[in-house]
């Protein structure tokens, strides 16, 4: 009872409701379950006069639905010609590019951007394709000047680096020096 003593109000409670509890568990009069009854194993009867509900058929069109929209083919036809100059969206801007190919099946061409690398040539839909106008956002300039020399005067001379290769006393592999 010493314990009790020193403990504040809320473990004190705490341990009597355990206690409670435990008391209430490992009662003397503790009865073990019985087991369940085995379960029968069931199979699923199938007959043939199941009725399943079927599906509502569709309402009949007036109208019957082209295989592609309409001018698809035209517009691929025409705008995907290899060779062809056509404008190609890229990130929100449009850009001059050649067709290298088409591919139907898809409706995708393959271009080439004008004024860029061959590692920028992609596969386009037709929704980022239309005929050129001219209206198109420039390449950037390529200069063969190095940046900031604006004079014509030749750029400074480029150092190279002396290296020499040392064996360590240690027998431990080589020390490299460069200056």
């Amino acid at each position: 009872m010493p314990l009790r003593r020193h403990l504040p109000l809320h473990c004190l409670l705490a341990l009597s409701a355990l206690g409670a509890q435990a008391a209430d568990q490992w009662s003397n009069n503790y009865v073990v379950p019985k087991d369940p009854p085995a379960r029968q194993p069931t199979t699923p009867i199938w007959s043939d006069n199941l009725q399943l509900p079927q599906p509502a058929a569709p309402a009949p069109r007036t109208q019957p639905r082209p295989a592609t929209s309409p001018g698809t083919s035209a517009s691929f036809k025409q705008l995907c010609r290899p060779g062809n100059r056509v404008e190609a969206l890229w990130a929100g801007q449009w850009y001059e590019a050649r067709v290298l190919s088409a591919d139907p099946q898809y409706q995708t061409c393959e271009v080439t951007y004008v004024g860029f690398g061959k590692h920028f040539d992609e596969s386009v839909n037709l929704r980022r394709l239309r005929p050129y106008t001219g209206n198109v956002t420039p390449p950037p300039r390529q200069t063969n000047q190095p940046r900031g020399n604006t004079h014509g005067t030749p750029p400074p001379p480029v150092k190279i680096p002396t290296c020499s290769v040392i064996p360590r006393s240690d027998g431990m592999g080589n020390t490299s020096y460069c200056y």
